[in-house]
């Protein structure tokens, strides 16, 4: 590619920004955090040292911002990728993304790296070899907007969803978490709810059981894009002829890990 070309691309631009600015933060903040943007968030502590956190129940609060909506703001939608195909491929992932965020408990490098490997995992799954290149790029620039996402919005999503329990409440305050979930997307099985439920002996665990219940069923997660950056969206690509703006409806359940669960070595059928 020469580099006339190179400087044509959107893409190629935004990637050397992107790069560019991850590494004057970087050596700024001695590896730490610059611009704002930090590494490692700070997980949600209840003020009293007699509670714990625990997910607010139920779990109808889950609500993603879509592709265009990952990465700090103004930097966002500077990775939009053009190819509507691609970003149908990797939709689900962000939906994903956004809702592990909201889970109380989670960790933000749990749920980038979950959405790293399904970004991968979903484009390497992709038979047309142009296709799987340019979900490969958009990967890519996606793992530079991780960088970039802000402390203060997984910090606030983790506030939102969390309640602060008394230490003895904990165990039937996360059991009742889980049978509220299996009662609106599984209600045939919610008995299975107090036995899941009971493996979730620390928050971590907790959390890993309901990310994969929200994976499983992605009609927990509500669709919310930002206006502005559907506004923004709708006039990038009005001229693609190949371009459909509307979404394909989620499946009520999507197959997991053979619909199984491993907490800590543990399978668990859900």
């Amino acid at each position: 590619m020469t580099s006339s070309s190179l400087f044509r691309s959107p893409r190629a631009i935004v990637v050397a920004l992107l790069l560019s600015l991850s590494a004057f933060s970087e050596a700024q903040s001695g590896g730490e955090e610059g611009f704002g943007f930090q590494k490692n968030c700070r997980s949600f502590k209840c003020p009293d040292s007699d509670e714990t956190p625990v997910p607010k129940s139920p779990m109808d609060y889950l609500v993603s911002k879509g592709c265009a909506g990952i990465g700090a703001s103004g930097f966002a939608m500077m990775g939009l990728n053009s190819n509507s195909e691609v970003t149908r491929i990797l939709s689900s992932c962000c939906d994903l993304y956004h809702s592990c965020l909201q889970i109380c408990g989670a960790k933000k490098q749990f749920c980038t790296s979950n959405a790293e490997k399904c970004m991968v995992r979903k484009c390497n799954s992709v038979p047309n070899e142009r296709i799987k290149k340019q979900c490969l790029g958009e990967y890519e620039t996606k793992k530079l907007m991780f960088q970039f996402s802000e402390c203060q919005d997984f910090e606030l999503a983790q506030r939102k969803s969390c309640d602060c329990v008394k230490k003895d409440s904990v165990d039937e305050k996360r059991a009742e978490v889980v049978r509220s979930f299996y009662a609106k997307f599984n209600p045939d099985n919610v008995d299975k709810a107090n036995a899941l439920a009971a493996k979730a002996t620390d928050k971590h665990k907790l959390v890993g059981l309901l990310y994969k219940l929200v994976e499983k069923y992605p009609k927990a997660i509500n669709i919310k894009m930002d206006d502005s950056k559907q506004q923004k969206m709708e006039d990038l690509l009005k001229d693609i002829p190949q371009y459909n703006s509307r979404r394909e409806p989620k499946p009520d359940y999507v197959d997991v890990d053979d619909q199984e669960e491993i907490i800590d070595d543990e399978r668990i059928e859900l």
